[in-house]
Formats: C-alpha cells, structure tokens, sequence
C-alpha cells in the first residue's frame, strides 16, 4: 500500500512518492485520476504542502462537481494549520467559481475572517492595523452583499471588535452595535458587542 510507508515518519520516501506520483498524472484519466489526486492530496498533507494540496483540492472539486465544497472543507483545515495564505487562495477561488449562493457566501465570510487572523498573528504594529482595516472592509462588504446570512451576527460582532478595539472607529463600531440588538438582540453576539463597546467607552472615559 503505497500510503503505509510514504508517511510524515517517512519524509524521505514521501516526498520520493509524491514526485513519482505527479509524474505519473498525466497517464490517468477520468475516475482514475479522481482517485489518484486523492492520493496525493494525503500525501501532500503529510508532507504539510498546503500548496500541492490546494491544486489537488481545486482538481477534485471541479473533478467531482462540488461547487467548491471540497475547496471550503480544505480552506478550513488549512485554517487550522494556520496555512492563512493558501485558505485565502480556496475561499477566493470558491467566491469566483462557486455556481452555488450558500458556498459563495460561506467563501467570501471566510475570507474575511481569515484577514481577521492574519491581523491577529502579524507582530508588527503598524502592518497589523493595515491587516485589520483589510478585515474590516471585507466584513463590510460582506454585510452589503449579504444582509440575511446566518453569518451575519459574527460578521457585525468582528466589525465591533475590530472597529472599537483596533481602529477607534466608535461610531462604525456603534452602528453595528444598533444592527445587532435590532436584529438579532437575543444572539449572544448581540451581548458580546455591548461589552465590548462598554469596555471601551470606559478605558476612554479613564484617559481623559
């Protein structure tokens, strides 16, 4: 079985496997290579190349006709490796190609919230404020575009902590405050927006 040795205990033949497998792609054809670049994909995962495990994610959607699907799930398991570059290139190819409304929405709000991460992690303090009004606008663009997604409480609850907490943005951060109780005022989003704000308004009041 060619997956019990080529395995992350295994690096060396890993990567010998994975390189006598891509050469061997383009002999294969139909439900053939389907399997094959299920193949890879696993082996490219234990060898942590997020990057040959996007392209053969982006073979197997348009492969299985999943509308981006099979690009949403790997997006969020790269998220968890914390591979935010390649789960932003899925969530924008899903947001491009996705015939299906509920993927694209699900892509374009992972997309911003990925943004949010990628602020979160960046050390330097003025290219996190950069990376954060990034974030923000997506989140804003997201709620013009989708004003009925069940994401939408998440979205208004980021657009409050980035707005207040990062930006010093009160007044945006107050008006997604005012969306929140007036729509979705039994969400805990809801409550946690009105700490939020509460918290800042008194660290203000401290400093003046």
């Amino acid at each position: 079985n060619i997956l019990s040795y080529a395995t992350e205990a295994n690096p060396d033949i890993l990567r010998t496997t994975i390189k006598a497998v891509e050469e061997e792609k383009p002999l294969f054809k139909d439900s053939s290579r389907l399997l094959l670049s299920q193949i890879l994909l696993r082996l490219y995962l234990d060898a942590k190349d997020f990057e040959g495990a996007f392209r053969e994610n982006v073979f197997l959607d348009e492969g299985l006709g999943v509308n981006g699907g099979q690009l949403l799930g790997f997006a969020e398991q790269a998220i968890g490796q914390k591979e935010f570059d390649v789960s932003l290139k899925a969530y924008q190819k899903v947001a491009e190609k996705s015939r299906v409304p509920e993927n694209v929405s699900l892509a374009r709000f992972g997309y911003a919230k990925v943004l949010e991460l990628q602020a979160q992690a960046e050390p330097d303090t003025a290219k996190r404020r950069v990376k954060y009004a990034r974030a923000l606008s997506a989140y804003t663009e997201y709620e013009k575009v989708y004003p009925v997604s069940n994401k939408m409480p998440d979205a208004l609850l980021s657009i409050v902590r980035i707005s207040s907490e990062v930006l010093g943005n009160n007044s945006e951060a107050s008006a997604a405050v005012r969306k929140l109780q007036a729509r979705y005022s039994y969400f805990p989003q809801a409550y946690a927006a009105q700490v939020l704000m509460a918290k800042r308004l008194v660290c203000e009041d401290k400093i003046s």
